[in-house]
């Protein structure tokens, strides 16, 4: 039975990171292990990080390590500790569903199975939930307005599906995203991690929801309910309040600094980083430039018409 690594990023998440210590342990796949690297804490975090790790040493781990500076880091920092055949992200304050992890090894083994020695990246569906761990939705996918088998790099690069609490890497694909030369520029581990599945290897999705995305005012990133009204609204509120703006502009930023990374870190196909490149570059050219770019080359949907406002 292939091992797995499970690696829990900490910052201040005493108040519900025994929830989900709890729901790793009661994990049906039982060949896992669990490595916790807190990043600077200030509550009793690490304080319950070692009790955990007192009472199930071997399954626990804490990397003991200076603080990285952000969820990202953290991550990236602690897939230098994880040898295991495959790894799975996961966030402090969710809770896993017990089949979860045997769930998404079952899909890794098909997809590995049909694509042999390639990168490979299976993700879930998940339940949305309060802090009280009451459904807000059955599925995360409907709520937030994401298509999940639209997973070409030209739409993850614009907006990523998949959160990484849903994610399982094999090791293969684990070496290629550790050759990122600028994590400060990636935004997001979970981003970068599917990006470079999607341009080395493949990626699979688990249509059922495997754990509880828990919604509360701490969370780093959280689930944002879709809708064709409110996006208008929302989007129209851009056009008014500057500071909105200005955050739409950054985003656009984000994606070409990613871009600029993808073509530095990873060997691609000639199209791939002439097409990435450009993208890396895009926005020092004049806005119909960067518009006429953007919609040609399937970064920008129809749909999406109200992005030209800040490209």
């Amino acid at each position: 039975m292939n091992e797995i690594a499970i690696l829990v990023s900490v910052y201040n998440g005493e108040q519900y990171l025994a929830e989900q210590l709890d729901s790793l342990l009661n994990q049906t796949y039982p060949n896992i292990h669990i490595y916790i690297h807190d990043d600077g804490s200030n509550d009793r975090s690490v304080n319950l990080i070692r009790e955990y790790q007192r009472n199930n040493p071997q399954k626990i781990f804490v990397l003991d390590y200076p603080s990285t500076g952000g969820a990202c880091a953290n991550f990236m920092s602690m897939l230098h500790y994880a040898k295991e055949s495959y790894v799975m992200f996961c966030d402090q304050d969710d809770v896993w569903l017990p089949h979860k992890v045997e769930q998404e090894n079952r899909k890794m083994q098909m997809c590995e199975l049909q694509f042999p020695g390639m990168p490979c990246l299976v993700f879930s569906d998940l339940y949305v939930v309060d802090d009280k761990l009451n459904i807000i939705s059955n599925s995360f996918m409907q709520y937030a307005g994401r298509n999940p088998y639209n997973t070409d790099y030209k739409s993850l690069i614009m907006q990523n599906v998949a959160p990484g609490c849903t994610m399982l890497l094999n090791h293969s694909l684990v070496e290629q995203i550790m050759k990122c030369t600028d994590i400060e520029k990636i935004g997001m581990h979970d981003k970068w991690a599917i990006l470079v599945a999607a341009l080395q290897g493949k990626i699979c999705f688990v249509n059922q929801p495997l754990s509880k995305y828990r919604q509360h005012q701490g969370n780093v990133v959280g689930a944002e309910a879709f809708g064709v009204w409110l996006k208008i609204i929302s989007n129209l509120k851009h056009i008014f309040y500057g500071e909105q703006g200005n955050q739409k502009r950054k985003w656009l930023d984000s994606v070409s600094n990613m871009a600029t990374v993808l073509v530095q870190s990873l060997v691609l196909n000639p199209e791939d980083k002439e097409l990435l490149t450009n993208l890396s570059t895009i926005r020092k050219q004049p806005k119909i430039k960067r518009v006429q770019f953007y919609y040609r080359n399937g970064f920008i949907k129809l749909q999406r018409w109200w992005l030209a406002i800040w490209m």
